[in-house]
């Protein structure tokens, strides 16, 4: 499974639906997610919580055995024709540049995505939940 930032984000903020997520990942063999997804989530966190949302989010990231995938040329490939077909401004979808980088990580591993909010459901992404 690969996992969006946005799953992330809500067990790091404690979210209702925290539990949810936090499920999900630890029932997987192996969740994933791309280098630039943590970046995302990283920022997100640090600009409400400061640093120390930073050291908790990496405490998290650790608890979780969550695998960071480099991102290489097939994944931006792949985040490129994400944009192309669901992109804000081209789709409903308005995938921005992080939920690019996620479908495109989940799209080149043929697994499903992890995520929080409608705009991966009304794209072609196996999901997670």
């Amino acid at each position: 499974m690969v996992v969006d930032s946005s799953a992330l984000v809500a067990v790091c903020f404690n979210e209702a639906d925290r539990d949810i997520f936090t499920d999900a990942i630890l029932g997987s063999d192996d969740a994933k997610m791309s280098v630039p997804n943590l970046v995302e989530a990283c920022m997100v966190v640090e600009a409400r919580n400061g640093e120390a949302g930073g050291r908790e989010l990496d405490r998290i990231v650790a608890s979780f055995g969550l695998s960071v995938i480099a991102f290489d040329a097939d994944h931006v490939e792949a985040a490129r024709q994400a944009f192309r077909r669901y992109g804000k401004g081209r789709h409903r979808a308005a995938l921005n540049f992080g939920d690019c980088c996620a479908y495109a990580l989940a799209k080149t591993l043929d697994l499903p995505l992890l995520f929080k909010g409608n705009d991966f459901a009304l794209t072609d992404i196996k999901r997670a939940l």
